[in-house]
């Protein structure tokens, strides 16, 4: 392929200038062991190719088409042996004969100079304190007066006469001068003053005591402005209103003296449809049924209530069944699915 460029290049060459050459062919090669190539063929006749191994050395060929029309090729070496031309159209090769590489010559192989030992170094005294002088004292700094300036008026021209007349010159005459922020003054501490003496406090007068005015309270069935709600016997509302009793605050309990108390029957609260039951037997303990169940509990008696007489049966009309109507059913065409949650489920139906 590089052979067919260069024919093309050849052939192309001579009609192209050198600034306007393109490239026909380039190749580039890397072969992984350290050897690499390339080449590349331009149509103003042009080409040139270079092999390197992997020590380094180079060997290529580059042609180009002389002013007299021909083709002039340059065969050459590069590497350790140096630059060679091997061979050329134009020019001698010289580089068949020249002389191989000598590394003694070059002096790769001279033994190095000792390096020359370092000097020994001087230590140079260490130099004796001197005696610290004391800095004379600073004269204290002068204080600087601040000249206050007097604000210009923008709107005069001091080379103008006529903007002194404020007749026609209002702006300046409206104009009002910002006054300077005055510079803070360092505050003077003042002494401290010497601690007085603590006078009690006279004593206090022990607070009023507070009576309590209980209010009666009101019948919110009772208009005190119609007289007419003063007869409860139209007004059943307010006549059978009972007020809330007010809560009276809890009193400090005193200290009882401590007296014996006998427990007896009196101590037992009565309970709910406990009617006509010996409190000192248990319905379902068999040993308080003995006889000594009496004695026990000190011949309770247990009042018994009269039986009412038994009232005689009535019969009572019964309403006619009303007959079931039958349910119909419906057949449709769909279907239901039902989507489960874990808070519950619902229903899609599709017809």
């Amino acid at each position: 392929m590089i052979v067919i460029a260069c024919v093309a290049s050849v052939c192309l060459g001579q009609n192209v200038a050198d600034k306007d050459a393109k490239i026909l062919k380039e190749q580039r090669f890397n072969a992984g062991d350290g050897r690499t190539g390339s080449a590349f063929a331009t149509d103003n006749g042009h080409t040139f190719r270079e092999e390197t191994d992997a020590n380094g050395n180079r060997i290529g060929q580059y042609s180009y088409v002389g002013d007299d029309g021909k083709v002039y090729t340059v065969k050459y070496s590069a590497g350790i042996d140096g630059f060679k031309i091997l061979e050329g159209d134009h020019i001698q090769a010289t580089g068949q004969d020249s002389a191989p590489f000598d590394p003694e010559i070059a002096g790769e192989n001279a033994p190095a100079d000792p390096a020359p030992a370092p000097a020994p170094r001087r230590v140079a005294p260490a130099p004796a304190p001197r005696a610290r002088v004391p800095l004379p004292a600073r004269a204290p700094a002068p204080v600087r007066q601040q000249v206050q300036e007097q604000p210009r008026n923008p709107f005069i021209n001091p080379h103008d006469p006529t903007h002194r007349d404020f007749a026609f010159n209002s702006n300046g005459a409206q104009f009002q001068p910002v006054q300077p922020v005055q510079a803070a003054q360092p505050a003077r501490v003042a002494p401290a003053p010497a601690p007085r003496a603590r006078v009690p406090l006279p004593a206090r007068a022990p607070a009023p005591v507070r009576q309590q005015v209980q209010e009666q309270p009101r019948n919110p069935f009772i208009n005190p402005h119609d007289p007419t709600h003063r007869d409860f016997a139209f007004n059943t509302n307010g006549g059978q209103f009972q007020p809330v009793q007010p809560v009276q605050a809890a009193q400090p309990a005193r200290a009882a003296q401590q007296t014996p108390v006998t427990l007896d029957a009196s101590f037992v609260p009565n309970c709910a449809g406990c009617e006509g039951l010996n409190p000192f037997v248990n319905p379902f303990d068999a040993s308080h049924r003995g006889q000594l169940a009496g004695v026990q509990t000190g011949s309770f008696q247990i009042p018994r209530r009269a039986q009412p007489a038994p009232r005689p049966f009535v019969p009572q009309p019964v309403a006619p069944v009303q007959p079931v109507q039958p349910v119909v059913q419906q057949d449709f065409d769909g279907q239901i699915k039902i989507n489960r949650f874990e808070t519950g489920f619902n229903f899609d139906f599709q017809a």
